[in-house]
């Protein structure tokens, strides 16, 4: 079976955990114990390998998305969904266990997400596939594309979903209008996370954060960033991650408006923005932190949400939580936000 790509470096970063609680400086920053326990909560357990998470936009009638790709119990392979403020987890589209969701995201009233197949060929491709958010039966899926490419990330502006695969090292587009999908750029060596707004999109390669501009069809070399994994942005910057456990904002109007939020993370795994604050997921502690989005305001700090976490993955963040995967621990979290 073809390896999930986030979990590259989790052996490495495992034996990076450091002991829990009290306070130390990480790159200059003050470290702020975790919040009151009562801000966290288990939205799901008893998952096996949850991987990917998005929500949906309806806090009250709102949900959470993630995938399982059991070992123990294939039956429950596919796509599940909780609501936001707790309850049963409901296993909405099941998945032949041959195939392993890489990717998904939620664009109300449905749910896009890629599932590759454990060989791929003779008939078995890696696909991006639609259904409605409550779910839908397998024989009722039809593939919006199909290839042996190997999709890694995903993203979308309303009008478009777009992701990397790391065949061919490119990025491509899907119009969910004239449901046509294209290449946008080829040859990104190690590619990775993307992130897009209504007129960009931004993704990682082995050196830089390169941006295209949907309105000219033109891509640039837009930051050099010693390999950068994970990227996300707001109305006004893009973050990043990188495999050194740096943080880093820019501008997207001011590109010298750059600066490194943070340094020395071990192993992040997912990154988030909302409101003032950047949210990142830390393997290698086991833990999830935070930071100001712009370093000097209010002050250079880290908060830790989270200890403890069992391999936490990815993240994504709507204002009022923060919400996690945690790998090894097979956990769906909920972080309030205060």
């Amino acid at each position: 079976m073809r390896a999930w790509t986030s979990l590259l470096f989790k052996g490495l970063c495992i034996a990076l955990v450091a002991p829990l609680g009290g306070c130390a400086l990480i790159a200059g920053l003050e470290e702020r114990s975790a919040p009151p326990a009562r801000e966290l909560r288990t939205l799901a357990e008893g998952h096996e390998q949850p991987r990917g998470i998005a929500i949906d936009p309806e806090h009250g009638d709102g949900h959470v998305y993630w995938a399982d790709k059991p070992v123990n119990v294939p039956e429950n392979n596919g796509i599940w969904r909780v609501p936001v403020e707790g309850g049963e987890a409901e296993h909405i589209v099941l998945l032949d266990e041959s195939r392993e969701v890489k990717a998904l995201l939620v664009d109300e009233p449905s749910i896009y997400w890629f599932d590759v197949h454990e060989t791929c060929g003779g008939g078995d491709s890696d696909r991006l596939l639609k259904a409605p958010t409550t779910g839908a039966d397998a024989s009722e899926l039809s593939a919006l594309w199909i290839s042996c490419e190997d999709p890694l990330e995903t993203t979308q502006n309303g009008t478009a979903v777009y992701w990397t695969v790391s065949n061919n090292s490119k990025i491509l587009e899907f119009d969910k209008g004239t449901q046509v999908a294209r290449e946008l750029s080829l040859h990104q060596q190690g590619v990775g996370g993307i992130t897009a707004d209504t007129t960009h999109v931004y993704w990682a390669t082995m050196a830089q954060v390169v941006r295209y501009d949907l309105k000219v069809n033109q891509r640039e070399d837009w930051a050099m960033a010693g390999e950068p994994r994970g990227v996300v942005n707001d109305e006004t910057s893009v973050f990043w991650f990188t495999h050194g456990g740096d943080v880093v904002r820019r501008s997207k109007l001011e590109p010298s408006d750059t600066e490194t939020l943070t340094t020395g993370l071990a192993d992040p795994g997912g990154i988030a923005v909302s409101g003032d604050w950047v949210y990142v997921t830390e393997a290698g502690r086991q833990r999830v932190v935070r930071m100001p989005k712009r370093g000097e305001t209010p002050s250079k700090q880290l908060d830790v949400l989270a200890t403890n976490q069992g391999y936490p993955s990815r993240i994504v963040a709507d204002g009022q939580y923060v919400y996690w995967t945690n790998y090894e621990a097979g956990t769906v979290m909920r972080w309030t936000i205060p």
